[in-house]
């Protein structure tokens, strides 16, 4: 029920957006009719702002719910993807530990003093992290 949730969201924003749009068509049209019985330009008028301003209105609300759920969807694909490095890091810190025989890996010469631009790590946490001294943040 709440799986792919962000894409539920999304739907449901397309289908609240044409459904809305229909009403406020058939709305602006009995209204049209309404004015053209009783011959009423004004009527006409409203009708027509009425089916035009109520579909604009709904479509621009729309784009508040469809980007909630591609906010979700966005952020469940970080978390996937987040996963998936912490599990290959643990993979190659359990085969550290394996090939070297000792529960905390001796301090290996350091890969780079720059930070990575994208995540902010440096070698330095990277090879902490691998030691057990502290967690990568």
């Amino acid at each position: 029920m709440f799986n792919n949730i962000g894409s539920k969201i999304k739907n449901l924003a397309n289908i609240i957006t044409v459904i809305g749009i229909a009403i406020s068509m058939i709305i602006g049209l009995i209204l049209m009719i309404i004015a053209l019985i009783e011959e009423s330009f004004s009527g006409i008028l409203v009708a027509l702002i009425w089916a035009s301003i109520g579909s604009l209105f709904l479509w621009i609300s729309s784009f508040i719910l469809y980007g909630l759920g591609e906010l979700i969807d966005s952020n469940m694909n970080c978390n996937t993807l987040l996963n998936q490095q912490n599990t290959i890091l643990i993979q190659i810190r359990d085969s550290l530990e394996v090939s070297s025989g000792q529960k905390n890996c001796p301090k290996q010469q350091p890969l780079n003093d720059n930070k990575n631009i994208a995540t902010g790590i440096t070698a330095d946490m990277i090879q902490d992290w691998l030691d057990g001294k502290e967690p990568l943040k």
